[in-house]
């Protein structure tokens, strides 16, 4: 299991202040939903949270219950905005290409693989090119390869963005369900309320860089989950706080 202390993180970007001294500790276990408008810095932070990119100051401590050195290879879980797949490949080969990138054994991860195409619905594609299917395949197929691996900390930018209601309604209910059954901590980006609101069980609002608020649970000083908010409190802060910062 893995867990996620952040410390006055800041980080510039051509010149403007992306993150501005942002402190939170990600419990292991927890599913937390990142709110904020475009431009709040919050595709930065999940790739400093991934180690795809240092901050300009400040500390990441990431907590690993296992010493397993093969095992904390495998820990993060990275699923981007675009669909990125590897040319050429179809469904079923972008998995394989995946487990020989880790060096792991594909018949070891047949099981594994079988569980993801079935319970994501993908079982017919897996002759098909990521071209050839739709948007919402895409981005199951994504997400399944985010989790081939067994990772214990999953990061899903916007996994739910665009996408057609039967893909929607199948990851709002099998994200939630398999961060449990996997012990997986979360942290997740949205501009959806609903759809944060159905998957997370705490929550932080990003505004210009800054957290505008947050759950109890993701301070620094307490590591248990609090009350899931009520979802028109949520909307409430988030309107708010995005209307003063568009004011400045």
């Amino acid at each position: 299991m893995v867990s996620l202390r952040l410390q006055s993180i800041s980080k510039c970007l051509g010149g403007s202040q992306i993150l501005k001294d942002f402190s939170a500790f990600i419990p292991e276990k927890s599913f937390v939903g990142l709110l904020g408008p475009n431009g709040a810095g919050k595709s930065t932070l999940l790739q400093i949270c991934a180690g795809l990119m240092e901050p300009d100051s400040g500390s990441i401590q990431r907590i690993e219950t296992t010493t397993n050195r093969e095992i904390q290879r495998n820990q993060i879980g990275f699923c981007t905005q675009g669909a990125q797949f590897w040319q050429g490949l179809t469904v079923l080969e972008q998995m394989f290409f995946t487990i020989e990138l880790y060096g792991q054994s594909k018949k070891k991860l047949r099981e594994r693989i079988d569980f993801l195409l079935e319970s994501l619905r993908l079982t017919e594609k897996i002759n098909s090119l990521p071209n050839q299917i739709s948007g919402g395949e895409q981005k199951r197929l994504q997400i399944a390869l985010s989790v081939l691996m067994n990772p214990k900390f999953l990061i899903l930018d916007e996994p739910t963005a665009h996408l057609d209601w039967e893909s929607r309604e199948l990851l709002q209910s099998w994200l939630p369900a398999l961060a449990k059954k996997e012990e997986l901590t979360v942290l997740c980006t949205s501009h959806d309320f609903e759809d944060i609101f159905s998957l997370a069980d705490a929550f932080i609002i990003l505004v210009s860089g800054s957290i505008k608020w947050i759950s109890e649970s993701l301070t620094l000083d307490s590591t248990a989950i609090a009350e899931k908010p009520e979802l028109t409190h949520l909307k409430e802060i988030y309107l708010q706080n995005s209307k003063s910062a568009r004011r400045v």
